[in-house]
């Protein structure tokens, strides 16, 4: 926020775009987390599959029940199992907390936007809020401009 310091806003509008900034930077870190665990449920869900299609077409298996005692007879199937459900829930609790994140990001930024007209009240602060605006969306990328993405 050093940055845009020099906008001379008051202290109670300075904290609200601290706090719109900081939302933005944990929605990012959210969103690359989500993107990391995505990745990592696809890449086990594809080993599973892999490893049941090659391991299974080797024994042959034409009946259900024998491919479940197939399955169940060794331990590494469970693991390989438990492994790939644990890093699909952990996927989906990741989108939930980023919904949630970028919810409250959003939120804020509205609030922002309807609250502009109170905040920056006479002309010349009107002008240095068009400023201000450009540099929150060029340096954070927060668009301050209007409510829809």
């Amino acid at each position: 926020m050093k940055e845009l310091s020099h906008y001379h806003v008051d202290e109670p509008t300075q904290y609200i775009l601290e706090s719109v900034i900081n939302k933005k930077e944990k929605l990012s870190a959210t969103q690359k987390s989500m993107n990391k665990w995505k990745w990592v449920s696809f890449v086990c869900l594809l080993f599973g599959i892999s490893y049941l299609f090659v391991f299974t077409s080797r024994l042959n298996l034409i009946a259900f029940s024998d491919f479940i005692q197939f399955f169940l007879g060794d331990s590494k199937h469970l693991l390989l199992l438990i492994i790939i459900f644990s890093t699909y829930f952990r996927m989906i609790q990741m989108q939930k907390q980023c919904d949630k994140v970028e919810k409250e990001f959003n939120d804020l930024r509205c609030e922002i936007i309807q609250k502009s007209k109170d905040i920056w009240s006479t002309p010349a602060q009107w002008e240095s809020r068009k400023d201000l605006y450009a540099a929150m969306k060029q340096t954070y990328d927060i668009n301050l401009y209007h409510e829809n993405k």
